[in-house]
């Protein structure tokens, strides 16, 4: 089943409207043909983490709706989801009936038990990534009043799950095959790195174990016809080992490499990484996440990072910092800026569209966040309710405001943008990186006798299109 070559959408099943049937209205009314798929962030019934704390993949949360709102979906537009592969709810029905039973439980395997592992050294614990600050460990007391310890990469609700343990792979070949069935063309693999425990080393992309973990996905996911794309941010490659495995990799080095681009009005190291970048990865600038950092270090300098950060931070929340499990308070640097994809860029709508051009005619399939599509603003109010920066970029909006924020300019431009890389014939052929100044990007496509190029100056922010007319007769020409 083969994945359309257009835009897709990132949204929350209650963030465009209420609930999936305001989402589905929204995109009928407002977007229709300007994307092709849809990145459906966790449906699921849930208990922390904004979704990403699944109790089951098989039931659709009733706050948001039914398995019909997710069918006209999926009948509509290329379906992505969440496996959420790393860890389960700690009120899921199989860590609850470990709860009850102990190491009697038939699920008892599908959790780690960190006392189970050896000892556990100060140096080992310096090694762990972890999410949190604190170790990533977590206490558990039976219904028997003994106690037991299991693996908690995440919030205290998020138990992660034992990948030496084939009830581990069949409940996730479950999932596969249940999702399939609903519909489901591409799968985003959460955090999938996390899934490799061994003592003594980070615990995080332990290699080769993890790349035995996601072959196995792989395997399973073409069974049902389907694709994966896996989550990391890290080293950018890893995005390319990936690419390797017959996966879709992540594009996220592109939205800081942007981000300095843009800013710095200097494309040479954008034209360094799209000569290499994977052609069959999927491209973002904004996600439910922050800005990773981590994927761009390698591709600009450091001195550029820092500068790029700094930058950035002057107008966002508090940025996530990596973190060792050595110490409850240890930080490192800089994880994820956190803020909207339009403000980093000062709300200066040529830039953003500028941005938007260049992420469109680069290799693989664009992905665009629901904040991004209707160039939101950093919601102060909402980090402020919740504490969670990275909720800055999360804003509820209603079908009200998406009617008023859907006309802007600015947004009815990045529509045609998107609806003109969702049509025309040349995206169907090869990419191609143009000559061009340091202080401009050229790059086109071309399949056949069909052809489109991109030409951005960095210091006007100005981005013209040119193309084939659909007889490819004649030369026709836009600004965006």
């Amino acid at each position: 089943m083969t994945l359309r070559n257009q835009v897709q959408l990132i949204c929350y099943p209650d963030r465009l409207g209420r609930d999936l049937k305001d989402l589905y209205r929204c995109l009928e009314r407002h977007v229709g043909d300007a994307i092709g798929g849809v990145h459906l962030l966790p449906f699921y019934p849930s208990n922390a983490d904004a979704g990403f704390s699944p109790l089951t993949h098989t039931e659709v949360d009733p706050r948001f709706g039914s398995w019909e709102d997710i069918g006209l979906l999926a009948n509509r537009y290329d379906l992505c989801v969440d496996l959420i592969l790393n860890h389960i709810s700690d009120e899921s029905e199989e860590f609850k009936d470990f709860v009850a039973k102990g190491y009697d439980s038939e699920f008892a395997e599908l959790f780690i038990h960190v006392d189970d592992l050896g000892p556990i050294s100060h140096d080992d614990l310096a090694k762990i990534h972890i999410r949190k600050e604190k170790e990533p460990f977590r206490d558990v007391r039976f219904a028997d009043g003994s106690k037991g310890r299991v693996w908690c990469t995440f919030t205290e609700h998020q138990i992660d799950l034992n990948y030496e343990s084939d009830k581990t792979r069949d409940l996730m070949g479950h999932y596969i095959a249940f999702l399939a069935g609903k519909g489901v063309k591409l799968f985003r693999l959460d955090a999938f790195g996390y899934t490799t425990k061994r003592i003594g080393t980070s615990c995080f992309l332990v290699e080769p174990d993890v790349y035995r973990n996601l072959d196995w996905f792989n395997s399973v996911a073409h069974m049902h016809d389907a694709e994966l794309l896996p989550e990391v941010h890290d080293h950018t490659s890893y995005q390319y080992a990936i690419s390797r495995r017959d996966m879709r990799p992540y594009g996220f080095a592109l939205p800081p490499l942007l981000l300095y681009t843009l800013l710095d009005d200097n494309s040479v190291y954008l034209k360094h990484w799209l000569r290499m970048a994977p052609r069959n990865m999927v491209t973002v600038l904004d996600t439910h996440d922050g800005i990773c950092i981590p994927d761009v270090e390698g591709v600009l300098p450091d001195d550029r990072i820092k500068g790029l950060i700094e930058s950035v931070d002057s107008r966002s929340a508090d940025p996530i910092l990596r973190r060792s499990a050595v110490s409850a308070h240890s930080v490192g640097a800089i994880y994820q800026l956190t803020c909207t994809f339009y403000e980093a860029l000062m709300c200066n709508d040529d830039a953003y569209i500028a941005a938007r051009a260049i992420q469109f005619f680069a290799p693989g399939i664009p992905q665009v966040y629901y904040v991004g599509l209707l160039a939101g603003r950093n919601d102060y109010d909402l980090l402020e309710r919740t504490g969670e920066a990275r909720d800055i970029n999360r804003h509820y909006y209603s079908v009200e405001e998406v009617d008023e924020a859907i006309q802007q300019p600015v947004v009815q431009r990045l529509l045609a943008l998107m609806r003109f890389r969702n049509t025309h014939p040349a995206f169907a052929g090869r990419f191609e990186l143009h000559s061009s100044s340091d202080t401009s990007v050229s790059m086109g496509w071309r399949h056949a006798e069909h052809y489109c190029h991109l030409f951005v100056d960095l210091n006007f922010k100005t981005a013209r299109v040119t193309y084939t007319d659909e007889d490819a007769s004649e030369m026709l020409e836009f600004e965006c």
